[in-house]
Formats: C-alpha cells, sequence, structure tokens
C-alpha cells in the first residue's frame, strides 16, 4: 500500500461476507496484524513521513464460532400480482446491522441478507437467512413499493407513481442456536413534513433551493435509511415532505447553505430537539430547521513542539461535554503548508480546540477515544460577530495515553 499519510494504523484481512452457500472461507475470522482476532489486541503501525513499515504478515485465523440461521415469516401486504396473476408476498432482502460494533469496524454499513428460499417455497412469507456470526443485531425486512403511475385519457395528466418504503426494526440476538419462528410486521412508515426557516442573514445569502436534507438516525444505522430514503430538497418556501419514513428518532444532514452558516436550531412541537434530535411516530409533529448566516470564524496555526508550524494537522473544535451527541456541532479542517487553519459557520458556544498529528475520521465524537487526550485541547468560548484566533499544540502521534 502506497502513499499513506503518516499516522497511526491497523492492519487487518476480512474475510467474505457469508453467501447463501456455505464456502471454506466462510470459516475465516476477520485477523488483525501479527495474527489476532480481538481489534483491543491489534498492533498499531506507526508511518512516519516518509518512511516505510515492512515485514506486516497476517496469519489468517479460523473462526472459534459457528455459524447460525435466522427464519421465520414477514409478509408483505402491499405486494401486487405480476403479469402472470401472482402477487409474491414474501421478502427477498434484509438489511442485518451489528449493534455491538467495535472501534475498527465500519460503523454504518449495512450488510444485506439475502432470502435464501427460492421464491416457490415461502408462499406465506417465509424466509431463511444463512452462515449468520453471533451477534447482536438490527433485522430490516425491505420492500420498495413503486405504484403503477394514474393512467389518463390524456397522457399529460397521467400523474407520476409515488414510492413507498416499507420497513421496519426488529432486535435479533444471535449467540448459541439458530434463531427461528420471528414473525416481522411490514409496515408503509410515518409522513415527516416541515420547514427551513432562515433567521439571520450572513455575509452570503442562504438559498432555500439550495438545501437538501437527509435523515439520520440516533438509533439504528444511519446507512440503512439513507440508502433507502436519500436526500430531499425543499420547495420554494422552504417546506418539505417525505413519505414513508421509518419510526425512529433522527438528526438531518444538510447540504447546500454557505460555509458560513450553521444549523441554529430544530425545533418540534414547540421544543428544542436539536441536541435529542427529533422523533418520528404515528404522531409525528412537523419540524423546523432553524439556519443562521453570520456564524464565526474560527482561525489560528499549529504548532510542533520545537515551536515550528505543523502542517497537515487535523484541527477539531469540539462541543461542550453535555452536548457532544450533537454532530453538527463539530467542525473540523486540515491545517496548511503554512501551519495555519480557519474554521467557518461555527455556532457560537463553549468548544475545545485539538490538533492533532493523526486522528482516525470523527474519531472525536467518540468519549472513550477522546478521553486519551484529556487536558491536551485548548477551552474556547466562541461568540457572536467575534471571530477567535488560535494557537494550538500539535498533539503527536505518541501521546495517546
Amino acid at each position: 500500500m502506497f502513499w499513506l499519510p503518516p499516522g497511526e494504523y491497523y492492519v487487518g484481512a476480512n474475510p467474505r461476507t457469508p453467501g447463501t452457500v456455505p464456502g471454506p472461507q466462510d470459516l475465516w475470522a476477520r485477523t488483525f496484524f501479527p495474527g489476532v482476532t480481538e481489534p483491543e489486541a491489534a498492533t498499531v503501525i506507526v508511518i512516519n513521513k516518509g518512511g516505510e513499515s515492512n515485514g506486516i504478515d497476517i496469519n489468517i485465523r479460523a473462526s472459534q464460532t459457528p455459524l447460525f440461521k435466522i427464519s421465520g415469516v414477514t409478509r408483505n401486504p402491499y405486494a401486487r400480482p405480476n403479469a402472470a396473476g401472482v402477487a409474491d408476498q414474501s421478502i427477498s432482502q434484509f438489511y442485518l446491522v451489528p449493534r455491538e460494533a467495535s472501534v475498527l469496524d465500519p460503523i454504518n454499513i449495512p450488510t444485506v441478507v439475502a432470502n435464501s428460499l427460492p421464491v416457490n417455497a415461502r408462499p406465506n412469507g417465509e424466509f431463511e437467512l444463512r452462515n449468520i456470526r453471533p451477534g447482536s443485531y438490527d433485522l430490516i425486512p425491505y420492500y420498495l413499493d413503486n405504484p403503477p403511475p394514474v393512467v389518463s385519457s390524456t397522457p399529460a395528466a397521467a400523474q407520476p407513481p409515488t414510492r413507498r418504503y416499507m420497513l421496519s426494526h426488529n432486535p435479533i440476538e444471535v449467540r448459541n442456536a439458530d434463531v427461528t419462528g420471528l414473525t416481522l410486521t411490514l409496515a408503509p412508515g410515518v409522513n415527516l413534513s416541515g420547514e427551513v426557516l432562515v433567521s439571520a442573514t450572513g455575509p452570503q445569502p442562504i438559498r432555500l433551493e439550495s438545501v437538501r436534507l437527509g435523515l439520520r438516525p440516533l438509533t439504528t444505522s444511519p446507512a440503512a435509511i439513507s440508502s433507502i430514503i436519500g436526500s430531499f430538497p425543499l420547495d420554494a418556501s422552504g417546506k418539505f415532505a417525505v413519505p414513508g419514513v421509518p419510526p425512529d428518532r433522527y438528526s438531518f444532514a444538510i447540504s447546500g447553505i454557505p460555509d458560513t452558516a450553521f444549523v441554529a436550531d430544530i425545533r418540534q412541537g414547540g421544543a428544542s430537539v436539536f441536541d435529542p434530535g427529533f422523533l418520528v411516530d404515528g404522531n409525528a409533529n412537523p419540524v423546523q430547521v432553524v439556519l443562521d448566516g453570520g456564524g464565526v470564524q474560527v482561525g489560528g496555526t499549529v504548532l510542533n513542539s520545537d515551536r515550528k508550524t505543523a502542517a497537515g494537522a487535523t484541527v477539531v473544535l469540539v462541543p461542550a461535554a453535555g452536548r457532544r451527541q450533537n454532530s453538527m456541532l463539530y467542525k473540523n479542517t486540515m491545517s496548511d503548508d503554512s501551519g495555519h487553519f480557519t474554521l467557518r459557520g461555527v455556532s457560537p458556544g463553549q468548544y475545545t480546540a485539538y490538533a492533532w498529528e493523526s486522528v482516525p475520521p470523527t474519531a472525536w465524537q467518540n468519549a472513550e477515544y477522546l478521553s486519551n487526550f484529556e487536558g491536551l485541547g485548548r477551552p474556547l468560548v466562541v461568540e457572536r460577530q467575534s471571530p477567535a484566533e488560535l494557537q494550538l499544540d500539535l498533539i503527536p502521534l505518541e501521546s495517546r495515553r
């Protein structure tokens, strides 16, 4: 592997995702250098600038745990007959999302598992998922309904179909035996509506027609939902409506706003839900997103232990301890060749600024990881219309406690 930036790395070999037909590789375990299966026991490889690291040999370990099956029934109440007049009421695909991911697991990447039973063997919605490793999962049956368009004698009057997303979240424990006899219910979800408001202007205008929202579930896999629903735009007045949203607690992923703007608040039912997230259920109230164009600029310089400027450092603003579950409050960038950095669109509030020589992406949102650098950041109070200029000490690779 070439052209790696300096930093700390784990090197490992992943077995393939178990298929419907068992094979020799299904007995392999994910193995890290120098030949261990537990991430905590893996050896950290330090790559220095211009350096090399050789002899990273990995002996694949065999899985010490057997594989199991998950089976049961889930019927699709919205199935329509095909050209032959047969309505397949079974579900073909499922998301299987680990609930106990380790620090080295690919977070937010759900595994798609196919129903192993042939169509003619599942007349009542039977399903069987094979070669499942022990663990705690969210099992999500999934079906995308594309109703046919409304046909009219006037072609221009024909209406496009309205897609419906149907799924359900089901916590599953796979330990020492097959999980059988499940009965899963498929539901069309809830209609979510709301609007985006602009509370204050800034140096760059916020154009609502450019803003797009995406849903980020806070209790299940964001990738599973975003891959189904995707992002959605606003109308000319800033309003939005999303059909078939699975019940859950959510935050938003927001794009299309200037880098000088920030999300000031998210409200539902007259109360702020910016930090804990908003609830989508059968009684979901409309959601308001409040944007502010007057974000604060925070800049400065990163210095190493020799008091020379440090290029390529990862600079992060971490919000106060009570608000760290809110991913929208974090800001990060890289220092340039002169060691300088600039963060725009910062929300007023209390932060701690860190400058790492190397840090895994988004690791600063993990409380356990951040505790390794207690006292190595610089506290900062960001005030409206008061640009801040900082001098940060570089946190070197060996500073992890």
